[in-house]
């Protein structure tokens, strides 16, 4: 049985969407040899190794309650020895995700992305904030009246396609933050944003925030896309905000 993965899934997959499938599949009462099956699946549209590596670490871990081998056949196949139910759940979830749409069919236009980290502090002075974080920053005044905001960082990326899983876009700031970005899926009115993000932390924080990202952007609005507190020791909370912006640029 050979089935076809769209392009664009594993980031999807790979993570809590593939994790939430395996983890409501049943044990069943087959024996283990009877249950068991071989499929082949052709993923000449995905990061084959990474995809695999990631299965095969995932039908390893003892909380889950189906267990299986992968191999990767060559850079277009890849192999599942798993029980049938799981077979069935995999293969389900990705019909129900669909095929990447071709180039012809995605929508195409100049775009800017951009991001910002900020700071929330208690009593702090406000710094003057760029322009396009305006509608953010009155919103941000509102809820937190009694706190000062700045800039941390920003960074940035443009381009006129759909950034896909087979070409993700990787940001490193210059103070140690990575935002990966694995999909933008452009449409008429913005972009659907799924990314991963570690950014880096300052006292009163420790180690790196980081922040799991799937949400719409609209065009010309900046949004919020999370908040980390952290505990200074006067017993007040301190926050990084993580702002994005998506903008026409043609």
């Amino acid at each position: 049985m050979l089935i076809k993965f769209g392009r664009w899934a594993i980031g999807m997959v790979a993570g809590a969407a593939l994790l939430l499938v395996l983890s409501g599949c049943g044990s069943g009462t087959e024996s283990e040899a009877e249950n068991h099956e071989l499929r082949v699946y052709d993923v000449s549209h995905l990061q084959a190794e990474e995809f695999s590596e990631e299965l095969a670490f995932l039908l390893s871990r003892e909380s889950l309650p189906l267990h299986g081998s992968v191999t990767l056949i060559d850079e277009t196949t890849m192999a599942v020895n798993g029980p049938k139910e799981l077979q069935s759940q995999i293969a389900r979830l990705l019909n129900e995700l669909g095929q990447a749409p071709t180039a012809e069919e995605r929508f195409q236009r100049e775009y800017r992305l951009q991001f910002w980290l900020l700071a929330l502090s208690p009593k702090a002075d406000n710094q003057p904030l760029p322009a396009p974080l305006e509608p953010a920053a009155e919103a941000m005044g509102e809820l937190f009246p009694d706190y000062g905001v700045r800039v941390i960082e920003a960074i940035e990326t443009s381009g006129n396609l759909s950034i896909t899983q087979a070409r993700r876009v990787l940001l490193n700031s210059g103070s140690g933050s990575a935002y990966n970005i694995w999909s933008l899926d452009l449409h008429e009115n913005g972009g659907k944003l799924l990314a991963q993000i570690h950014t880096r932390t300052e006292a009163p924080f420790r180690g790196t925030a980081q922040f799991q990202v799937s949400r719409n952007l609209s065009v010309g609005q900046p949004l919020v896309l999370g908040r980390a507190g952290a505990s200074a020791e006067d017993g007040q909370l301190h926050y990084q905000v993580l702002v994005a912006r998506m903008d026409w640029i043609d």
